[in-house]
Formats: C-alpha cells, structure tokens, sequence
C-alpha cells in the first residue's frame, strides 16, 4: 500500500479563492482559457460533466463558438497534458476529472464541516481554507460567475455555523466579539444579527442589545424573528412590548429567504454576479431555498416565536403538533403505478413499526405520501422501520429515487398549518444528487437531536448535517443481494468514503452481502469490523473513527481501442488493501493505454502484469482479431434482433414537420419559466439549440420541466404515430424475422405507446414488444437502458444479438454494452454521420438485404 501511494503524484486543486492547481511535474502551464473548464470538472468532484452543460457554462450568449465540440475537444486535449496524460477522461457525451486521490480544498472544506461531533476547530479549518481574494476570480463564464456567488454564501454559512456552535458551548463573548465584526462588514444578514442580539442577552448585556435592535427597527427591518426577540428585549428591560400593531399575521406566507438572511445583499455580492435564482449548486448546496414556515435552529429562539407555545393570548387557537413523515420521488411527480407502489411500501414500512391504524393519518401529496401522526403521538418507530427496512424495499420502486422527510408541524382544529421544522428540502435533494444513492432520509434538527444524537437509533446509519443547516441526512443505497455476479458500470468506483461513524462508535450495517465496511483508525491503519482493535477501544473513541464502504461486485471495461474484442474484468479480493490504496483499476489501465499509447500485442503485453492493491484483474485477449462482419451474417446468425422505430421501422416525422412540435415545447418551457431545477452552474437550455424534440429532453433531463415537457413530446409522438409512413421494406422485414421464429424488439427514445399504437396500426408482430422512453430523461440513448431492458426480455447476451439503427446516439448505447450494430438510413447525411462516430460501422442505405438475410434463417 505504501508503494501504490509513493507511486502517484499527487496534485492540489484550490477553488476557494483564484483557481489555483499544484503538481510538481507540470508540463505546461494552465492557460486562462482552460480555466472556466478545469473549474466546472473539478465541481462535479470526479463525475462526468456533459458537453451541453459545458458549453452552457463556458461561453454565455453570443459567446458560443461555431464548433463547441471541437472548442471543448481542444480544451480537453490542452488540460489533459497540463495536469497529467490520463487524468482527464473523455467519456461518451461529456467529460470527468480523476480527482479522488488528489487535494481539492472545497472537499477538504466540505470533510471538515461534516464531522461528528461538531466542534470549533472544524469550522476553524474550514474558514482558513479560503485564500485573499474572490472565489474564482480568475475563472471567466456563466457557471464560474455562479459558482463564486454560491461559494461566498458557503463562507458566511460557515461563519454562521461557528457563532451557532458558540453559543452552544457558552462563548458567549467571542460569538458577541466575531458577529460584531461580521456585522459591520454584512449589515443586511438579518441572521448574524440574530445571533448577536442571543449573544449580548446572554452575557446580560440586555441594554446593548436593545440599542442593536432599535437600530435595526428604525433602519425599516420587519423580520418577525428580530421583532420577537425586540419585544422580549423590552419586556426584560423593563420596558413592555406595545408594539404588538406591528405583528405579522400568522397567517401570513414567511419570506423566510429574507428571515434567515438567505439572499445575499449587495454588500456580499462578488464582481460579476450574476443573480442565480433557481440554480442548483454543483458540489455543495451552498444556500437553501428552505420551505415557507420553517423556523430558526432553536439555538436560543424565543419561546415566544412558536405559535404552538403559550404566548399570552389565551383566545388565540388551539395549535397541536404533530410528527410529519413524507416519502416523495426525489424526481417529480410519477405516474399512478409508481405512486401505488410507493403506498404499498409505506403500508409495509407501518406494518413494520407496528403503528396502530387509529394513530395516524395518510394523505397524498404532489409527489408521493405523507404520514401524519396523530398530534403528540410519537413516529419514531416508523423512523426506525424507514431506516431498517427501506434498503431491502427500494428495489421495489423500479429504480425511481425517493426523498424522505421527518418534521415536526404544528397544525390549528382545522388544519390549517402554523409552522413546521421541515429540513431543507433543496439542500436534502443536491446530497441526493451528488451520489449513487437510491433514497435520502433526511431529519429536522427536533427529530434529530431526540431519535439520533442521544438514543439508540443513532446506531442504525450515519447521519451528516446538512451544510448549511437546518437538518440532518443519511443516504440509502439499495441493498446488494451476495449473488449478484452482474458486472456493475466502470466509472462507479468499488470504495466509496470516508464517512464519520455513528456518534456512539456502532459499526454501520453494510449493504447486503455484496459489500463490505472497512474502518479507517486514526494511526492511518485500516481494518475490518471484526478485528480485534475494534473490539478493545471504547466507543466514545471509535466515535472519532471513519469508515469505507466497498462493494466486491465485479466490474467490466470494455477496451475495444486496444483491440476489438478486449475486455478486463476486475472485483475486490482484500477490503482493507482497496479502501487504503489511492489506486482505482480503471484509472491505473487508462493510464497505462494512454500513456504508452499501446495497441494489440503490445498492449497485452504491459496490461497482463498490471496489479492493483486490493484487486483482482482477469483479462480476455481473444486469440485473433475478429473478423468484420457483415450486415447480412449478423442478421442471419442473430440470437436476438433489435430494431430501431423511427427511422428503421417508420418516418415519425416527415421532413420539418417535428419544428412545430420544437416550437410547442418551446412555449411550455416559456410557460414554466425559469426552473428552479436548473443543472448546476449552467443556465436553462434553449430550444434552438436542438433540431429535434429527442435532443431538447436530454437537455432539460435535469430540470423540474422535464416531466411536462416529456408528456407533451408524448401526445405529440402519439398523434404522429397516426400518419407515420411505413420505411420501405421494413414490415417485410419484421414479418419475415417473426415467421422464421426470431426473437425480436423494437427500441425507441420515443414514446413507447406512439411506436406500439403504429405496429397494432399496420398490424406488424413483435415478440419481445416494445421499449420505450420512461419516465428518466437521463436514460434515453446514449444511455443503454432500453437496449438492455430489451435484451432481457429476449433473453439473449448482447454480443449474440444486433440492433438497426439510425441515430449517433443508438450506435453509442450499442457500443457502451458490446451489442453489434447495423446503421440504417436512406438519407447520405445520417450515413456519414454514423460513419464519422465509428467508421467501422457497417451501413447499408436499404432493407432488402436484411429481409434476405432474414428469410435464410
């Protein structure tokens, strides 16, 4: 392990200041043009940015070259050399950066913030890490101007923290002294004033206190949270409260933005800002959007503030609080069969936690379900069958992601809600987004402090705060079964961590059988659960551990650069090894192709010895290249065909006519404005950018439009599939596979009922039906979702079957899964087009010599 580590150089990445990158053998310096790109890769922390998010994100409007690709080609090419031939990697449709063994201050400062227990030298570590001078100042284009905005707001949340923790432990004084000057530099953050107004009273200092606040009054300041605190300054200073004139009506929304001195004022905004209202942050979300009602870390919030608590008024209504379980779909609204699962895993989940019918209600909601208890009734016995049982439930949902949410509300006789604890909703979905993960449970502060922090439930997962605050959250990956031999995809790494552990030293569970927990010991060392370091030290030691998650499924890599028909195979055979080594086979391979630039045997010959701590490597060298084959052979000695709709079977659209079908999804976008779904640090798509519907919803696959915009392209496809003419030769040719017994599918990026009501239309059969666009935008080709879902069906391996295509993008889905490909098109353009992705393609211009092959079956 100590060789692996000496054996790579490792390189320093600073975002929290003027992008700056540190590596000691650095062939030539990073140009400003290279900037904007080095800093959206390093954002995405080791996942892949796409070419449209970029491109979005390098060049605003009326900047955008003739040529992005190339452009981004280039600057990929030109990065690749300056940092270190392999560790940029070009992938289909984007690219990533390999950062996980190296030094990225914003992770470095993300790590400090999310330890456990909190404490001041953290966050003293984390302010340390920013350098003079803005975020990105060097750093030119539309995503790095947000991106400074956000990482400014990080600071002060930050800051923020600190005097929270402060107050906490009783320094009072240093709280008092630290917010005074950040108030003089930020008079507008109604949430540092806050906490120093907390931090004078205190101290006793009631009368400075009262000065403040007056101050703020006369300024025009109306947060209810302030005016509160303003009264009960008085009524201590003797003074009364006969202002009551001034209080806010309950009933009233709470800009709770300008409560919690969310939105930045002017004197916080950096150079070139740009107001980035709807964006997503890319790494850490670093300002919420938190939900109308949620009430302040009650740190020390008057009692007063709380309408479910005594306040004089003993007219005013009855206000009961309840405990608030939602479970939604992380992605939007979802059809009725997906809602009726999610019910019947919630039925189970109360089941499970033996909670009594009468003590609870269950409502629906936009996206999904929530469970209200009866007031004052406790629901931590649901928490702990969610935490217990959702891993083993989730495969249930069909890989739909689910966000769920404990709360605290306080509800009036008729319903009516008065306030709730809810945790921060944006901030739960961006940690959602910037994993694996397949659900995310996250906890109020109320929820946390009493089920978590100093009970038992503690021990269940390791939960994060989120940062900045309220709430607190744990990911939930599904359960792994121990004989799944599938190899899993290549870019998803085996090891995944460090995490903290659980507060009271418990060893978190692992995701089933298939993956394994290796504990990381401060002396640098690594061990297994069962080792006896962590038998003999006490818990409130281990507490201060972290610990890895390794998943020992296979993984494949495809290498048909070295040589058609290469692949490698690797799996972790020492947990310990792997969770302590920097190394990640696909990086050590890339590496190894790239920088020697091998092929063939050449290649085979400096890949076979290749060794990678931890890991095991199993390679497939077939003997002889295979031979190209032909159009008509693959079809007639096929397992299995695949054949594309549009285009292959049928002409959807005929020429121009999907322009007006462009312009309606333009107006429902238009309509929508601009969503607060928005990619992180990249503005909202525009239409002209795509000459077809299809490439208009991988671009807003991200977005809270995405769903109407699909449902829309879906009745427009259903109503084209009405008049969509027959390609020539193409019924003969599904005939003529189905009399001779082939198993056959058709797959599609369109609507699955518009390409099953054309086939029930001229009466055409498919034994392995038809697959379609789903719900997921991001799995639409490229991706190899529905080729993969087809072949299951067919029950036939890839390599034994074939797909007909038209598309650069159905030819990409079929290389990423080693399914052979045949292109098909009538128009030269489409054939040039398949030929430049893969000049090995074979193309034919008609069907008749497929329909030939066919019939020789």
């Amino acid at each position: 392990m100590r060789l692996a580590r000496e054996g790579y150089t490792q390189r320093f990445y600073y975002l929290l200041g003027p992008l700056r990158v540190e590596t000691p053998d650095r062939r030539q310096p990073i140009t400003v043009d290279e900037l904007p790109m080095l800093a959206m890769l390093l954002l995405r922390h080791g996942r892949k940015v796409t070419t449209d998010e970029l491109a979005a994100g390098l060049w605003g409007s009326g900047e955008r070259p003739d040529s992005p690709l190339e452009e981004l080609a280039g600057l990929a090419r030109r990065l690749n050399s300056a940092l270190e031939p392999g560790a940029l990697a070009a992938l289909p449709g984007g690219y990533a950066l390999h950062t996980s063994a190296d030094y990225v201050d914003l992770i470095e400062c993300e790590r400090l913030v999310a330890q456990t227990p909190r404490e001041r030298a953290h966050y003293d570590q984390a302010l340390a890490l920013w350098r003079s001078g803005t975020p990105l100042a060097n750093v030119l284009g539309p995503a790095a101007r947000t991106a400074r905005t956000r990482l400014t707001q990080l600071r002060l949340g930050l800051y923020r923290s600190r005097a929270e923790l402060d107050l906490e432990l009783g320094e009072f004084e240093r709280a008092a002294t630290e917010l005074e000057s950040l108030l003089a530099l930020y008079p507008a953050r109604e949430d540092f004033r806050r906490l120093y107004l907390i931090a004078l009273r205190r101290q006793g200092r009631t009368e400075e206190a009262l000065e403040v606040y007056e101050e703020y009054e006369l300024s025009g300041g109306d947060n209810p949270e302030l005016m509160a605190l303003g009264r009960e300054l008085r009524e201590e200073f003797g003074g009364g409260s006969e202002e009551t004139a001034d209080e806010e009506d309950p009933e009233a929304p709470t800009d709770t933005d300008t409560a919690y001195g969310f939105v930045a004022a002017p004197d916080e905004h950096p150079d070139g800002f740009v107001d980035p209202e709807g964006d997503r942050p890319t790494i850490l979300d670093l300002r919420p959007e938190l939900p109308e009602g949620t009430p302040l870390p009650l740190d020390d919030v008057p009692e007063s503030l709380f309408a479910g608590e005594d306040t004089g008024d003993e007219d005013g209504p009855e206000i009961d609080t309840h405990d608030r379980i939602r479970y939604a779909f992380a992605d939007g609204r979802q059809p009725g069969a997906a809602r009726d699962a999610l019910r019947r895993l919630v039925h189970e989940l109360l089941d499970a936690g033996e909670v009594p019918l009468e003590n609870y209600r269950l409502l629906d909601t936009d996206d999904g379900i929530a469970v209200l208890m009866n007031a004052y009734v406790d629901g931590s016995a649901l928490l702990r069958a969610t935490l217990d049982l959702l891993p083993d439930r989730m495969r249930r949902l069909g890989g739909l992601r689910v966000r769920v949410e404990f709360s605290k509300v306080g509800l009036q006789p008729d319903g009516s809600e008065v306030y709730s604890d809810l945790p921060g909703r944006e901030l739960t979905q961006a940690a959602l987004n910037a994993s694996s993960a397949q659900a995310v449970i996250a906890l109020s502060d109320s929820w946390h402090d009493t089920e978590i922090a100093d009970a038992p439930l503690g021990t269940y997962a390791p939960f994060r705060p989120l940062v900045p605050r309220p709430g607190w959250y744990c990911l939930v990956h599904q359960s792994l079964p121990a004989d799944d031999d599938t190899p899993t995809g290549p870019d998803e790494p085996a090891v995944r961590g460090p995490f903290p552990m659980p507060y009271d030293g418990t060893v978190p569970r692992s995701r089933g059988e298939a993956t394994a927990i290796v504990l990381a010991l401060p002396d640098g060392e690594f061990a297994l659960p069962e080792s006896p370091t962590l038998r003999t030290t006490p818990a409130s030691l281990r507490a201060g551990w972290s610990y890895y998650e390794v998943d020992l499924r296979p993984r494949e890599l495809v290498l048909d650069a070295v040589r058609p028909g290469v692949t490698v195979r690797w799996s972790v055979d020492d947990p310990v090894l792997a969770a302590g080594s920097p190394l990640d086979p696909r990086r050590v391979i890339a590496d190894t192709v790239t920088d020697a630039s091998l092929t063939g045997r050449a290649a085979e010959a400096a890949l076979r010895p290749l060794r990678v701590p931890g890991y095991t490597l199993r390679w497939s060298f077939p003997a002889t290249p295979p031979r190209r084959r032909s159009p008509e052979d693959l079809i007639a000695n096929a397992a299995g065909v695949l054949l594309g709709f549009d285009g292959v079977l049928a002409h959807l659209y005929p020429s121009g006519s999907e322009q007006s079908v462009l312009l309606d999804l333009e107006r429902l976008a238009m309509e929508g404005g601009d969503p607060e779904g928005a990619l992180p640090g990249r503005p909202s798509p525009t239409v002209a950018e795509h000459s077809d519907s299809l490439g208009l919803l991988r671009a807003f696959a991200h977005h809270d439009l995405a769903q109407p915009l699909r449902r829309r392209a879906d009745l427009h496809d259903m109503q084209a599939a009405d008049t969509a003419r027959p390609v020539q030769s193409a019924a003969e040719l599904l005939r003529t596979l189905h009399a001779s017994g082939t198993r056959t599918a058709v797959v599609t990026d369109r609507a699955t009922t518009a390409a099953t009501r054309y086939l029930a239309r001229l009466d055409l059969p498919v034994r392995g039906g038809v697959h379609g666009r789903g719900t997921d935008l991001t799995r639409l080709m490229p991706h190899p979702h529905v080729l993969t879902e087809a072949l299951d069906v067919l029950g036939a391996p890839a390599s034994a079957c074939v797909l007909v295509g038209s598309t650069v993008a159905g030819l990409r889905a079929a290389r990423a899964i080693s399914l052979p490909f045949i292109g098909f098109s009538g128009y030269e353009t489409v054939r040039r087009e398949l030929r430049g992705a893969d000049p090995d393609v074979p193309v034919v211009w008609g069907l008749a010599a497929l329909v030939a092959a066919a019939r020789r079956r």
